[in-house]
């Protein structure tokens, strides 16, 4: 399925949606007239092309107001897959992997984690649409946003 189109919002409509790296880039990294939304997928690449060889992840979630209709924005919040928490490889990822500062400072991101098999789904709450973004846009607090999928 393609990206979808956004909302009058400037949001995705909600749902899980799966493209490619090269995709989300081209709707959301490049073309744009603010260098900062390249910069930001530059991060982002960055961190993919570091996590990739140790074929530990299966999928990296996208949100943040990387992925809306905001000109120039914040950030891009990620959310990594990781397979059950006692996979024997999981030893194999560096100790800075963990390290949240180190992620924002090396590649600009916000990443959190999420392991399939625990209750507390990151996917999901990363649909919710902030409070202040309800109120100002005359949303429904039980709509929801979009957020991308990119298989690893």
């Amino acid at each position: 399925m393609p990206i979808p189109t956004f909302t009058a919002y400037g949001m995705l409509p909600e749902g899980v949606y799966d493209c490619t790296a090269e995709e989300a880039r081209d709707m959301f990294g490049s073309g744009n007239p603010h260098a900062i939304r390249a910069k930001l997928w530059d991060g982002l690449e960055q961190f993919m092309q570091w996590v990739s060889p140790w074929h530990i992840f299966s999928a990296i979630y996208i949100d943040g107001s990387f992925v809306t209709a905001k000109a120039v924005p914040s950030d891009i919040d990620i959310v990594i897959e990781l397979p059950d928490p006692t996979h024997p490889d999981l030893n194999l990822i560096p100790p800075e992997f963990l390290d949240q500062i180190h992620i924002r400072r090396t590649y600009g991101l916000d990443m959190y984690l999420f392991y399939p098999s625990v209750v507390h789904d990151l996917r999901a709450f990363f649909q919710y649409i902030k409070a202040r973004d309800i109120i100002s846009l005359g949303l429904n607090a039980n709509d929801r946003k979009g957020i991308l999928r990119i298989t690893l």
